[in-house]
């Protein structure tokens, strides 16, 4: 099993590109799919339909705010595989945290076969995406840990500053943007994978508010950034 992990602010669009993968691929594992993991409030394509969002107050990751203190590391790893059914394929686990923004560094050393893709959406505009988006109406992921408004915007430029420090210290390029060939663009390794014909190029935001047109959502200011870990193993599906 290959393990991937995706951070960003709230209302970053983070969720993208597993939408995008679950839809034009079978590379990523989907046994994740429950009733329970969706914004029952309104049916749409929406980024938070369907992916693994870890960390505390949600279903999977009550500890990943603090990942040094898994005694093993086999444990995360575990953690995260309960969100799946069981399987023997090798494809794609992929879950969504805030939390690992805090600990980049940590993940990179001590998780050195896990890649890491950054979303670094400018931090005002992902702020207000995710007001109008439905906010604190959200069913899934839970917002909880961040308790108001104002704790959620100082955490928010605080994870964005870790991302860009850790982003200028492995020297990591920066793409942005929202098309058929992010992952061509972001991840080249996955893109042979990929079947274009089936991107969705309109992914509602509006996840949180019944009935509501879609958030307009400048893909030119989706800023992307692709970590591969120190010992990150290769995609090695069978009968793709």
């Amino acid at each position: 099993m290959k393990y991937v992990f995706i951070t960003g602010v709230a209302g970053s669009c983070w969720g993208w590109p597993v939408t995008y993968l679950q839809v034009a691929s079978n590379i990523i594992d989907c046994s994740n799919k429950k009733p329970w993991r969706a914004n029952t409030n309104i049916p749409c394509a929406a980024t938070h339909r369907d992916n693994v969002y870890a960390g505390p107050y949600n279903e999977i990751g009550e500890m990943f705010d603090q990942l040094s203190l898994y005694y093993k590391k086999q444990h995360i790893f575990d953690e995260i595989d309960r969100a799946y059914e069981p399987t023997t394929e090798h494809k794609l686990r992929i879950v969504n945290c805030h939390w690992f923004s805090y600990q980049l560094d940590w993940i990179a050393e001590n998780l050195p076969e896990v890649d890491i893709i950054l979303n670094l959406r400018n931090v005002e505009m992902a702020h207000n995406g995710w007001l109008k988006s439905g906010g604190w109406n959200i069913e899934y992921p839970s917002y909880k840990w961040y308790n108001n408004t104002q704790n959620l915007w100082r955490q928010s430029q605080i994870e964005h500053k870790l991302m860009q420090k850790f982003v200028k210290k492995h020297d990591l390029k920066v793409n942005s943007g929202w098309n058929a060939d992010w992952f061509d663009i972001n991840w080249p390794e996955v893109a042979p994978f990929i079947d274009k014909s089936k991107f969705q190029e309109k992914i509602s935001s509006t996840v949180g508010q019944p009935g509501a047109p879609p958030i307009h959502v400048g893909y030119e200011s989706l800023n992307w950034a692709f970590y591969k870990g120190k010992k990150s193993t290769s995609i090695e599906i069978e009968n793709i």
